[in-house]
């Protein structure tokens, strides 16, 4: 009847012989009403659990964060720990944990199980993930091993030996996947990209860049242009008075950051004094770094330059 749940029915002057009626409909409607979420009542007292799926949380946004019972009315008293809320503004799930004051606290993946161990093997449809996961200080993040018998040590929170700075620390005896080199400067590296690299580490060929047999210049002139080292390398400077009238001639490097250089790593000289000194000679080398440049000069007294055979010849180391 659509006033059945009327508390005013049924009313004083109801005759005596239709109570039983009356009483009969409201324990048939109680009980309809409760098996919607419980389970069917039955006779001593049995049946009102609730239905799987029955409950239903706070649903509400983080700037209404409940502070009263589902009645709308009455506040929230200790007696209330453990009611969920799914706060809507954030996308988690709270759970009450305290009244004074009222505190939510996100259901992570500390509650999963206890201690933060599952027993055993876990099977999920879907990957995990934990998003506020925390390991202990100083503790290992566990795996377990390939035989199924028991746990690796991944990886724990610590302080770099050398200045304490906070740092990531991986178990003795880790290993990559595979023996593929590491390409990136951050990587981590294995022992065959640490053989790789020291094999890289070695003199290559030989270049003879510069040639000249002439008189050497009046004034100071590159024999060699303004260069980029592209690795480490040596250059060798070699001069030889290949005649026999005298000779006075300075021959210099330069290498730094600049471009051009101007900063003299080696030098040498052929000074005659106005002496016969054919067959003399001179050499200089001169070391430079990946990523500065590098020069030759050379410049001869007027009078006293006659031709020398100059070589200049580089050697690059690794790459």
């Amino acid at each position: 009847m659509a006033d059945e749940w009327n508390i005013t029915k049924p009313v004083d002057h109801t005759l005596i012989s239709d109570l039983p009626g009356e009483h009969r409909s409201r324990k048939e409607d109680t009980k309809t009403v409760i098996e919607k979420e419980h389970r069917t009542l039955g006779d001593d007292n049995s049946g009102g659990e609730h239905k799987q799926g029955s409950a239903i949380s706070y649903f509400l946004p983080t700037a209404s964060s409940p502070t009263l019972r589902p009645d709308g009315s009455t506040a929230l008293t200790v007696d209330d720990a453990g009611r969920l809320w799914w706060d809507t503004t954030t996308s988690e799930l709270k759970v009450l944990v305290s009244i004074s004051p009222i505190t939510w606290v996100v259901i992570d993946a500390h509650l999963l199980a206890s201690a933060n161990i599952w027993a055993n093997v876990q099977t999920f449809s879907e990957i995990p993930v934990f998003t506020k996961g925390i390991a202990a200080n100083d503790t290992y993040v566990e795996g377990r091993n390939e035989a199924g018998d028991g746990n690796v040590d991944l990886i724990k929170a610590g302080k770099n030996e050398a200045d304490d700075t906070e740092v990531a620390i991986l178990p003795d005896g880790v290993r990559t996947a595979t023996d593929a080199l590491a390409t990136e400067d951050t990587a981590v590296a294995n022992v065959a990209t640490v053989d790789a690299k020291i094999a890289s580490v070695k003199f290559n060929d030989w270049e003879t860049t510069v040639t000249k047999t002439s008189a050497v210049p009046t004034s100071e002139t590159d024999e060699i242009s303004s260069t980029l080292a592209a690795t480490d390398l040596w250059v060798i400077a070699n001069c030889y008075n290949t005649g026999t009238s005298s000779m006075r001639c300075n021959f210099k490097g330069y290498t730094d950051a600049a471009n051009p250089p101007t900063t003299i790593r080696g030098r040498m000289s052929l000074w005659g004094d106005g002496q016969t000194i054919a067959g003399a000679s001179g050499s200089f080398t001169m070391f430079v770094k990946k990523g500065d440049y590098y020069k030759i000069t050379a410049i001869g007294q007027s009078s006293y330059v006659a031709d020398v055979d100059r070589t200049y010849d580089r050697i690059s180391v690794g790459n």
